[in-house]
């Protein structure tokens, strides 16, 4: 446990502080050195000090220079070298001709189809002489052709394909992680997005392993969805359990189990390769009566099995783990679980040091240390039904408990019904996994006995997918936390480690009890100090009048926070190019790290999906007080949702008009459009969004959602209605994301902005902002600042002095002259 844990740690520091560390190396040697003296000398206590040292200091080393060249393959230095990498935002990209190795099977999201390619040769120029590369890039795949082709392109195969290249582009926003960095982490630096399915060409099959690994995977889906149905939950989840492969999730039930603490065992672990290692030894036990043989046949299971699902994290981990242990019985040696669970992390973190950051590696660790203890304190019973039993709800609440910090550092969440719904979802599982592969054999043999498979698999999905539901009917079972303090969650890890390590003797035992007897009081602190962190969220009343335009994307959503305190959120963001919720993914994080936990207001300027997206999740999470929304459409399913989630938690729903008012303090806001409708609505139109025009002392800030040229004259006409004397100052945020057909020339000489804040996404597919209106806003003076490039933007007014900072440090100042 002591050398893994410095390994650990060394390669950790080391992956996260990449910069070549010649004062480590310096140390990490002199530390070497030493141990090799305490050796020498016979001198235990300093031997295990120094090695401590020594590996901290060696794992850092491997940590910067893996993560070093991750970030910097030859395949971006040799893009950056010649110039075709373009920069971020940038426009009109070059295609690149690529060819290399798949990584992964395909994966299909809304809309397209991702391959994660493994470049080796990339053709720049017109000499027409490809060049060699390493590095792996994430294609997207466009077109309905890309579903139809998505089983001819498998793992191992060699494709070649024309794409433009950018950089993963980051949401940048307070509290937000960087995306080149997250991706590099998983060894992808590049985004490449494809056309069509018709200029990827496959021109070479994997090896045979890849080539078997690969048709044993599709014979695997194919057989599960001939069972269960295809596009079902229970199709998804029995194949993510059988083989790997989560690509048929929907976004919902992830949350969904997420929320209720049972994620965790729809991966590939230590369940899966228990129950793969019971079915192998049962039936050994059959054909053979030799101990070694049986041992040998499992091993040989497991290893074909980590071979065709991929072979990630948590499978190798669990793989590992379970092959030290046919190891040490074929030995006829015995040892600490623990101790078999830090010889594998080690070895693992040894061969590839950026498993460090891999969710799934940590998950699994987590989970297994925990189910360590759990089965540690089980015991025995009298009954061996109350013994399963016992074991079952202790193992489920070590499990849960070893992933508190986990999930509240990834996830952001913490949930209390983990532990009741993992004692039920654990054994289903395992029910899966025997049925899904019954269904496997069924089709290959008798098939005929599918719809029996079919019909277990359901009824075991939906006792995981059902049980989760009760986070929503008990939802304060399960809340959203900011990212723990790392002085928590090192606190708390101590904790657990001083009770994973094993006591070997008498003498070992009186020295722990009192750090076993210390830790009990930490760990408990620790973990309240984690789960309950949203009560030490406090925003304070900034003084000032501030408004943040946040980066998300091809959408909007911007934070005010009034000088009382009062916090309002217009528009929420939509969905990103894999279908994940913008408001959960990103708005919320961004208001936890300003230390909001209630919103007063929440307006939906229109239900177009880029505004109101992610308003459902954030009326559940931040409980605003009331919800505005515009003109209503009749049979909008999304404004239904919101609309639910809005009197799920008491919300007052109000449908905003021209001539409101209400007064926040010194502020003073006014609805000025739009006016009352005077027929029924049956599609959302923009030029019905609610515009705000929001006053303080001599500032005016103008929030005009996706409004069009057509209805700016009236607009412009119920400001000067509004406004008896035109404030000197005013910060437009440009309607329509600086669409071409908003913001006209009538428009600007009307409201004459000094500052203008344009809400879009990179590399948009739109061209937003248009040159037109960019031309437009530069004829009348409006300093012109962008999401796109500049991330979030944020304006703070006292009423006569403006300072606009965006997140990537560019800052002005303006003071409001009276006219």
């Amino acid at each position: 446990m002591l050398v893994a844990a410095a390994l650990l740690v060394g390669v950790a520091s080391g992956a996260v502080h990449p910069e070549p560390p010649w004062p480590v190396i310096a140390v990490a040697a002199a530390a070497w050195a030493a141990t090799v003296w305490a050796w020498w000398h016979g001198r235990p206590r300093a031997l295990v000090a120094c090695a401590v040292c020594a590996l901290v200091g060696l794992g850092a080393v491997a940590g910067g220079a893996a993560m070093r060249r991750a970030l910097t393959p030859s395949l971006v230095q040799m893009l950056e070298r010649e110039g075709a990498l373009p920069a971020p935002g940038a426009r009109d990209l070059p295609p690149i001709r690529l060819e290399g190795r798949l990584a992964a099977d395909a994966a299909p999201t809304s809309g397209a189809v991702l391959l994660r390619v493994d470049v080796a040769r990339v053709w720049l120029g017109a000499c027409g002489c490809p060049e060699l590369v390493e590095g792996r890039v994430l294609a997207v795949v466009g077109g309905d052709a890309a579903r139809t082709a998505r089983d001819a392109w498998r793992a191992g195969r060699l494709v070649q394909l024309t794409a433009t290249l950018r950089r993963p582009l980051s949401y940048r926003n307070l509290g937000a992680s960087d995306a080149a960095v997250e991706l590099a982490r998983r060894r992808t630096v590049l985004i490449a997005s494809v056309k069509s399915a018709y200029v990827v060409e496959v021109r070479a099959d994997g090896t045979w392993r890849h080539e078997v690994a690969a048709a044993l995977r599709a014979r695997a889906r194919r057989a599960i969805a001939r069972a269960a149905g295809e596009g079902t939950d229970a199709t998804a989840v029995a194949t993510a359990v059988l083989i790997g492969d989560r690509a048929g999730l929907s976004a919902p039930l992830e949350d969904r189990l997420q929320r209720a603490g049972t994620f965790h065992v729809i991966a590939i672990s230590g369940g899966n390769i228990a129950l793969w290692s019971l079915i192998t030894l049962w039936t050994a036990a059959r054909l053979t009566r030799r101990r070694p043989l049986a041992l040998a046949a499992v091993a040989a299971i497991l290893v074909l099995y980590a071979a065709v699902v991929g072979g990630g994290a948590s499978v190798m981990r669990a793989t590992g783990m379970a092959l030290v242990g046919i190891a040490t019985q074929w030995l006829d040696q015995r040892g600490a679980v623990v101790n078999v669970l830090a010889l594998t992390t080690a070895a693992l973190v040894v061969v590839d040091p950026l498993l460090i950051f891999d969710i799934g590696f940590w998950l699994t660790t987590a989970a297994t240390a925990g189910l360590a203890l759990g089965m540690a304190g089980a015991g025995r019973t009298e009954s061996r039904v109350r013994a399963v039993a016992r074991a079952l709800v202790l193992t489920s609440v070590w499990a849960e408990a070893a992933l508190l910090p986990i999930v509240a550092a990834v996830f952001q969440q913490v949930t209390l019904a983990g532990v009741a719904l993992s004692a039920l979802a654990i054994p289903a599982m395992g029910v899966v996994q025997v049925a899904a592969l019954a269904a496997v054999l069924a089709d290959a043999v008798v098939p005929s006995l599918l719809a029996t498979c079919g019909t277990v698999l359901t009824a075991a999905t939906a006792v995981v997918t059902e049980s989760a539901r009760l986070v929503d009917t008990a939802p304060w079972l399960s809340w959203r936390v900011p990212p723990p303090s790392w002085i928590a969650v090192l606190v708390y890890a101590l904790a657990v480690v001083m009770w994973l390590v094993p006591r070997r003797h008498a003498a070992d035992t009186a020295r722990m009890a009192h750090l076993r007897r210390a830790t009990g009081v930490a760990a408990p602190a620790a973990a309240v100090w984690i789960a309950c962190s949203p009560l030490t969220l406090v925003a304070w009343p900034p003084g000032d009048l501030r408004i943040h335009v946040l980066d998300v994307g091809q959408g909007d959503a911007v934070l005010l926070q009034f000088p009382n305190g009062t916090r309002m959120l217009v528009d929420a963001g939509g969905a990103s190019a894999d279908g994940r919720d913008l408001g959960q993914r990103v708005v919320g994080p961004t208001l936890r790290a300003r230390g909001i936990r209630r919103l007063d207001y929440l307006v939906v300027t229109h239900a177009d999906l880029d505004h109101i997206g992610g308003a459902a999740t954030l009326v559940r999470e931040f409980r605003p007080a009331e919800v505005w929304m515009g003109v209503p459409v009749a049979g909008d399913a999304a404004s239904a949702v919101v609309r639910a989630a809005a009197d799920a938690v008491g919300a007052r729903w109000r449908e905003s008009r021209r001539g409101e008012r209400i007064d926040v303090g010194a502020v003073q806001l006014r609805v000025v459009h739009p006016p009352p409708p005077d027929w029924e609505r049956q599609r959302v139109r923009n030029d019905d969004s609610v515009v705000l025009a929001i006053r303080h002392g001599d500032v005016r800030v103008l929030l005009t959602g996706d409004v069009g040229a057509a209805v700016e004259p009236e607009i412009a006409a119920a400001i000067d209605a509004a406004d008896s004397a035109p404030p000197p100052l005013t910060v437009l945020k440009v309607a329509h994301h600086g669409s071409a057909g908003s913001t006209g020339e009538a428009w600007l000489r009307a409201v004459r902005p000094s500052l203008a804040i344009v809400s879009a996404g990179a590399t948009n597919p739109f061209g937003h902002p248009s040159e037109a209106s960019l031309t437009r806003l530069g004829a009348v003076g409006g300093d012109v600042w962008r999401t796109d490039r500049d991330g979030e933007v944020s304006v703070r007014t006292n009423g006569r002095v403006v300072e606009v900072r965006a997140f990537t440090g560019r800052t002005r100042w303006l003071v409001a002259q009276p006219r």
